[in-house]
């Protein structure tokens, strides 16, 4: 077996994330709520949580562009290294009130998926881009909006309390 192979092999079990990304039908929401899980498995450890995450996001630039070549197919549903990544923008630098976090975690994941399937906003253009930089980015970006989302909801929410509306 040549090296080639070897290096493509181990880039699609990263890719994938040792097959999970060939779970049927949704493999893209299965692959972040990994991400979910892993970040907030993590949340009180910053610096674990965000070397994690630097790992998860460098192997997937690193490994998707190959993965992609050797499945033969344009940004394949079974990576899904770049949606677990990519969960990581999602609450990136934001302070979750307790009394809010089942609220900020629902709202994240539902914007998070929105963004990724639907691609608004510009998302759509990165996805075209070849190899790893429109596998990841495309996601990065989504995250990235949800992350403004999340801010948004939060602080609509906070604001409505303050006036005791809810």
């Amino acid at each position: 077996m040549n090296k080639n192979n070897i290096a493509g092999r181990i880039s699609i079990i990263i890719s994938t994330f040792f097959g999970v990304g060939y779970f049927p039908k949704i493999p893209g929401t299965v692959g972040t709520l990994i991400g979910f899980a892993i970040f907030f498995l993590l949340k009180d450890h910053i610096i674990l949580n965000s070397g994690c995450f630097f790992v998860l996001i460098c192997a997937g630039f690193f490994v998707s562009g190959k993965a992609e070549k050797m499945l033969d197919r344009k940004d394949p549903g079974c990576i899904i290294i770049d949606e677990i990544a990519a969960v990581y923008f999602v609450f990136l630098l934001i302070d979750i009130p307790e009394k809010l976090f089942f609220a900020a975690i629902i709202t994240g994941f539902i914007a998070n998926r929105f963004f990724d399937i639907y691609k608004p906003l510009g998302i759509n253009k990165l996805q075209h881009l070849n190899g790893s930089l429109g596998i990841m980015l495309d996601d990065i970006l989504a995250a990235v909006y949800s992350n403004i989302t999340v801010r948004v909801v939060l602080l609509l929410t906070l604001k409505l309390a303050s006036y005791k509306m809810i």
